[in-house]
This record gives C-alpha cells, structure tokens and sequence, in this order.
C-alpha cells in the first residue's frame, strides 16, 4: 500500500488509462441498440460536447465552406459506409433465399459475416472523418457566417450556440 499522495503527473496517467479503457467500450454513452448507431451517434454528441454545435443543423453549413478534398475524403469513407451496409441487405436477402434454396444460405452466412466485419470499422471511418471536419474548419465556418469576433482562440461551446442561432434562425 502506498501512503503517498498522487502526483499531477500520475493523475493524468491514471484518467488517461481510465480514458482509454473507456473508449475501448464506447466514445459516448451507449443508447442505441448496435455499436454503428452508438458510433455514429457518439460524433454528434461528442462534437456537441466540445463546441455546443448542433451538428444536424450546422452540417449543411459547414459542407459549403469545406475544401474539395476534404469533401472528397469525406464522399469515400460515405462510399464505404454505404457499400458495407448494403453487404447486410445482400446477407439478409440471401438467408430468405437460403430457406428454399440451401447454396443461398451459405452466401448468407458468408456475406453476413463480411459484413460484420466492414460495418463497424466503416462507420467509426465515417465517424471520425466527420468530427475531424468538424474540428478544423469549425472556425472557418464561424469566419464565413460572420462571426470573426468569436474565433480568436479555439472554438469553444459559445462560439457553438452563435452558430446554432444562425443555422436554427433563432433570436
């Protein structure tokens, strides 16, 4: 047992383990029934977290002053997330035609476990590109609306509802 107190340095190693276990499990408080929905959701609570951005509404915003490679990058990982998700369908299709049809039902297992695979890993892609677009033009877009003022320093939750106002049309 050590009667030592703890050291900032070994707090912060601790809450960074801690941190690191804990997002092995999930980025964002589970609330959807599978890890893509709690994936994809977990970006707009965690950019909502961070900013105060409502990323439903600023997203539109934020696409028009994205550069063009960035909303390439952002088109294939969407690409990617599409293609994984339409190996389900294919997997779900099959097994119906596996119960008359046995060959069908070994597609369906294997087009299925493909899919299991490529899902997740194509969604927490998808995920992440969002809320690094997010992260690094979140200013720009500040800048683009109008609101220079508030984008000295980092972007912070005031700087967030600023932009909720303006893409709700609020007072």
């Amino acid at each position: 047992m050590n009667d030592r107190p703890e050291t900032g340095f070994q707090r912060c190693q601790n809450i960074e383990a801690l941190s690191v276990r804990r997002d092995r499990i999930a980025l964002a408080r589970p609330v959807r029934p599978t890890y893509t929905g709690d994936r994809l959701a977990a970006s707009v609570v965690r950019v909502g977290t961070r900013y105060g951005i409502d990323l439903a509404a600023c997203r539109p915003r934020l696409w028009t002053v994205l550069p063009e490679d960035v909303r390439t990058d952002l088109r294939t990982v969407r690409t990617r997330f599409d293609t994984a998700v339409t190996g389900s369908v294919w997997a779900a299709g099959y097994a119906v035609l596996g119960c008359f049809w046995w060959p069908a039902a070994v597609a369906a297992v294997v087009t299925g476990l493909l899919a299991r695979q490529r899902v997740p890993r194509a969604a927490a892609a998808l995920a992440e590109h969002v809320e690094a677009a997010v992260d690094v033009h979140v200013r720009r877009l500040a800048e683009e609306i109008g609101l220079a003022g508030l984008t000295d320093g980092p972007a912070d939750r005031c700087l967030g509802r600023a932009l909720n106002r303006i893409a709700r049309k609020a007072m």
